[in-house]
Parts: C-alpha cells; sequence; structure tokens
C-alpha cells in the first residue's frame, strides 16, 4: 500500500513539472527584458548587404543577425509592442513592418497613403495602442499634420489630434502617467498630446540662438530627458543629456560628453537605469541616471553599415 501511495505521489509530482515547464517554454513570453535591437543597413554604393534586424550586445557592442528584410529596404521610427512580441516599424513604400521576435520572422502591411503624405516616427502606449504623426510635404499644402492611431492589422488610421498648418514634431516619447504622447515642436515647444481628452497643449523649451534638442527620452517614473546640442558654427558648447521639466520647459544639466558628440535613436533601460544612444562615431553611448556619469562602448561591423535608432524590449 505503501509502495502505490509513493508511485502516486511520484505520478503527481511529475505531471506537476511537466505542466510548469509548459508555462516556462510559452513561445509568446519574450526571452528576456531589457534587450536592445537595431535596423542595420549600409551605405556603400552598390552594396549586395541585405538589411537586417540585429540585437546589440551591451556590454561589448556586438551585434547578432536575427531578421533579414529585403535588398534597399530601409525602416525608422521603431518602437516594441510587448503584447506581440514584435517590433514594429516604417519601411520602404509606406509599409508598416512587423518583426517577430518569437518566431524570427517578418510581415507588412501597407499604411494605405497616397501623394506626398508621410509618417513621422511611431508611438506606442502602455496598452499597446499604436500611433503616428501624420503629415503632407505636397507643396502649398492646406492639409493640417494631426496624430493618428494605426491598426496594425491592416494599416488604417483614424485622426485623433490636430495641430497647425506646417507643424513638424519630432523625438516622441509616451508619459503613461499622464496617458500623453510628448514631442518637441516647430519654435521649440514641448508639445502634449492628451490620450484623455484628444487635446494639444504647448510649453515653450526657452531655447535660444542655435540650441537646440535631439530626441525625448522616458524613464520608468516618467521623468523627461534631451540630448541638447549647439549647432552654432565654432561653438564651444559641450553637448549633454538634460533633464526637462514638463509643466514649465526648463532644463537641468545631468552628463556632459564630448565638444561636437551628437546621439540619436535613444532608449530607457529599466534594468540598469541608463539611458542608452547611438554616436555620431558609431558607438553605444550609456548615460548611467545613478551616478550622472556616462561610459561608450564600440559598435560592430559598421564600414559602410549604419543603424537606424534603438528599440527596448
Amino acid at each position: 500500500m505503501l509502495k502505490k501511495t509513493m508511485m502516486i505521489t511520484l505520478s503527481l509530482m511529475l505531471f506537476a513539472c511537466s505542466n510548469n515547464d509548459d508555462t516556462t517554454e510559452n513561445p509568446t513570453t519574450p526571452s528576456a527584458e531589457n534587450e536592445i535591437f537595431s535596423f542595420k543597413g549600409d551605405d556603400a554604393i552598390g552594396t549586395s548587404y541585405v538589411p537586417r534586424l540585429v540585437k546589440i550586445n551591451q556590454t561589448n557592442g556586438t551585434t547578432t543577425d536575427l531578421i533579414q528584410t529585403t535588398l534597399g529596404e530601409s525602416v525608422y521610427g521603431s518602437v516594441y509592442n510587448k503584447a506581440t512580441n514584435e517590433i514594429i516599424g516604417i519601411g520602404n513604400n509606406d509599409k508598416l513592418i512587423k518583426f517577430n521576435l518569437t518566431t524570427n520572422t517578418y510581415t507588412s502591411v501597407s499604411l494605405n497613403l497616397t501623394g506626398d503624405f508621410g509618417y513621422e516616427d511611431l508611438i506606442i502606449d502602455n496598452n499597446n495602442n499604436l500611433y503616428a504623426f501624420k503629415f503632407d510635404d505636397a507643396i502649398g499644402t492646406s492639409y493640417i499634420p494631426r496624430l493618428v492611431k494605426i491598426n496594425q492589422a491592416n494599416g488604417t488610421a483614424t485622426d485623433l489630434i490636430q495641430t497647425t498648418l506646417g507643424e513638424s514634431p519630432y523625438g516622441f516619447v509616451f508619459n503613461k502617467g499622464t496617458n500623453e504622447i510628448l514631442g518637441i515642436g516647430k519654435n521649440d515647444k514641448l508639445l502634449k498630446f492628451n490620450l484623455n481628452t484628444n487635446t494639444l497643449s504647448s510649453v515653450s523649451l526657452n531655447l535660444t540662438g542655435d540650441f537646440g534638442y535631439e530626441d525625448l527620452i522616458i524613464d520608468n517614473n516618467n521623468n523627461l530627458y534631451a540630448f541638447k546640442f549647439d549647432d552654432a558654427i565654432g561653438t564651444s558648447y559641450i553637448p549633454r543629456l538634460v533633464s526637462l521639466n514638463q509643466t514649465n520647459g526648463t532644463a537641468t544639466d545631468l552628463i556632459q560628453t564630448t565638444l561636437g558628440q551628437s546621439v540619436y535613436g535613444f532608449v530607457y533601460n529599466k534594468g540598469t537605469n541608463e539611458i542608452l544612444g547611438i554616436t555620431n562615431n558609431d558607438k553605444l553611448l550609456k548615460f548611467n541616471l545613478t551616478t550622472n556619469t556616462y561610459s561608450s562602448v564600440n559598435l560592430s561591423n559598421t564600414t559602410d553599415g549604419y543603424y537606424e535608432n534603438l528599440v527596448i524590449n
């Protein structure tokens, strides 16, 4: 009787372990958080290099090829959809390109754009809804640029919030605390698209002369940052990471880089409390918000190659 009881108990334990293993290996669950990816292309004339999505090692800058596209493809404005485990970007010929990190395959959907219409970047909210800023490049256009919501299945767009004629914001981020999309607008304004009220407000960024901001970055506590530079010829201003007050637009200097440094494609790594970006001399720059210091590593295989922004899962 004891032997039979032990066999039943052992069977139940094996069954439970089997169930736990199945859950762990669920293919819809990302393997790890805070990994960074980028779309890698080649600027060489007549190149035979097929652009692809790569994963970047944050410690040594080496890359792992993941998903090839087609010769001559270019992808920008990429974001990560945690529900589908996909990196989504805008490709050639006005396509929405979706890189599936579970299957290492990609699909595309037409964005149904005509004429001179285009999208400036993509933005994704906390519920994995997808947005973009839509504009018209036609000379003398009367089209009012606007924030739209994009259907990820069929590429159709729903108008949400109009701006003003000629507006052209960039560097978008999503603030989950206020449910707002933030971007940098004309005349050095911080634009705030409120998704609760479908209204727009703006705050002056108090910039003068040739100063400007390269993108926006937001951390896990909805603090806002930007990379500040000076375009003046012969400037002695050291580019730096600053913290931005979302209420009044004032900036607080945090971390200086080096003269002439240019950084783009920023993401925030909540695991290390670092802001990561790509420099003009093919380095991965890491701004540590705990110590207010920065470090860098060389990115591998950059002869004629380029990286199009960063994406983090």
